[in-house]
Formats: C-alpha cells, sequence, structure tokens
C-alpha cells in the first residue's frame, strides 16, 4: 500500500503547533498534504482555529467551522472564513476550489456523506481532495473494545468511527478516485491516523 508511515518517518522539518499529541499528526498531514498540492487556493472544511491551513502555500485561503471563537483566530492568520454546520449543503459555487482539505473533523459529523458529495461538488475536475479521520482497523477496534471501550467510544465528541475500506466506500460513492493511502502513529494496525488523498476525474461521474 502507498504512503505506509509510521513514527520513525515523521518529517521532523515540518514545523507545527500543537502539544505532544496533536504536533506529530499535524506535521504528517501537512507534510503529506505539501506533496499534493495544486493551483492557488485551498478550501478547509473544519478549519478550526487555521492550525493546518496556515501551512499551505496558497494565497487564496478559506475555512468553514461552526464555532466562531476558532473561527476568529483562523481569521486572524489570513484565512477567509465562512460560519456553516457541515451537516447541511455549503453555501459555496460549484467546481470553484482547486483543493479541498477536511483534517480529523469527519469523525465529529453526523452526516459525513454530505461532507463528502459537497467536497465533491465545490471541487474543481482535476482538483485535490484529502481527509483525515483517526484509524479504526479490526484489530485495533478489538483492543480498543478490551482495554478502554467506555473511555474511546462512549466519553468522546467522536460521532463515527471509520474503518479504511467504510471510508474509502465513502469516498468512492461520492465519486471521488483515490490517488494514495497513509497510516501515521504508533505501531503498524494500531495506527492513529489514516489520510486519504483524492482527485476528482475531469469527466462527469
Amino acid at each position: 500500500m502507498q504512503g505506509m508511515l509510521d513514527w520513525l518517518d515523521m518529517p521532523e522539518e515540518i514545523e507545527v503547533d500543537g502539544d505532544r499529541w496533536y504536533k506529530p499528526t499535524r506535521r504528517f498531514f501537512v507534510g503529506k498534504l505539501l506533496e499534493h498540492l495544486k493551483g492557488d487556493n485551498v478550501l478547509e472544511l473544519g478549519v478550526k482555529d487555521g492550525a493546518v491551513i496556515k501551512h499551505l502555500p496558497m494565497p487564496k485561503k478559506v475555512g468553514v467551522d461552526i464555532d466562531e471563537a476558532e473561527l476568529t483566530k483562523a481569521k486572524a492568520l489570513g484565512v477567509t472564513t465562512i460560519r456553516h454546520d457541515l451537516n447541511t449543503p455549503i453555501p459555496l459555487e460549484s467546481g470553484s476550489f482547486d483543493n479541498i482539505i477536511c483534517i480529523e473533523v469527519l469523525e465529529h459529523i453526523f452526516n459525513f456523506q454530505n461532507v463528502l458529495d459537497e467536497a465533491y461538488r465545490i471541487l474543481k475536475p482535476g482538483g485535490m481532495f484529502a481527509v483525515g479521520v483517526p484509524y479504526h482497523g479490526t484489530l485495533k477496534n478489538i483492543a480498543v473494545a478490551l482495554a478502554a471501550f467506555e473511555h474511546h467510544y462512549i466519553d468522546t465528541l467522536h460521532v463515527k468511527f471509520y474503518t479504511p475500506r467504510r471510508l474509502k466506500r465513502a469516498l468512492k460513492d461520492a465519486g471521488f478516485e483515490i490517488v494514495e493511502e497513509s497510516r501515521f502513529g504508533r505501531v503498524p494496525y494500531m495506527w492513529r491516523v489514516m489520510l486519504f488523498v483524492c482527485k476528482k476525474r475531469a469527466t462527469a461521474r
């Protein structure tokens, strides 16, 4: 499988903000995104405080989020912000962005297929879409169920848990062609996160 990474392969030269939990994963995400970006604009769905998008070199950066306080922080970084609930259709024109990213957000969204369908609609033909979520493969799910079920699955802000197969199917259902899959963190099959880089076909699905 393309793009398999573990903690030994982190791109140390990429400087990012965050604590000991978020900093390594953000560095991984930013490093992989920089390999695939194209064009001069990028849209982040679930931009939060702009911790990821601020590292991307596009002159036009737009971020969507529901949290007004976090959007204020992103705006201070030069991001054009839109306050919006990602469970509903996004008020942006079809085919208007070269790149769309959604990093550690989809697990918080009930209507996740809407996010993927809207990303496909808003993305230009041939454009890049990247989505990163916590990894939940079979071995990890068994280990979590045995050791920390309530903490992981109940006492959490996450409302969705994705296996690679499930997320891949959802992306294909939205019309995307998957270009690369990557894993990061911990040890094989207990990875912390996974990233799918996709493109919108140049012709309509």
